[in-house]
């Protein structure tokens, strides 16, 4: 799907609100991550939304994404 999309012009931008979501986006083609951090608040683009306390914050997650997604 994702080699169709660029086919067709489309940029793919992944929202990540945790580490362990960055390394696969990047890896499948992904043009950019769109990370948020806990200051993000309230309903997060995250796949799950179970523990809204829990996470990273924005400068903290960044490092971590980063990082994470350069392993993979």
């Amino acid at each position: 799907m994702v080699d169709a999309l660029k086919a067709a012009g489309v940029r793919i931008w992944v929202t990540v609100t945790d580490p362990a979501e960055a390394g696969r986006p990047k890896h499948a083609g992904a043009d950019a991550l769109v990370v948020q951090g806990l200051e993000a608040g309230g309903h997060r683009g995250g796949r799950a939304d179970d523990k809204p306390s829990d996470g990273f914050g924005l400068l903290a997650l960044l490092r971590l994404a980063a990082n994470d997604s350069d392993r993979r």
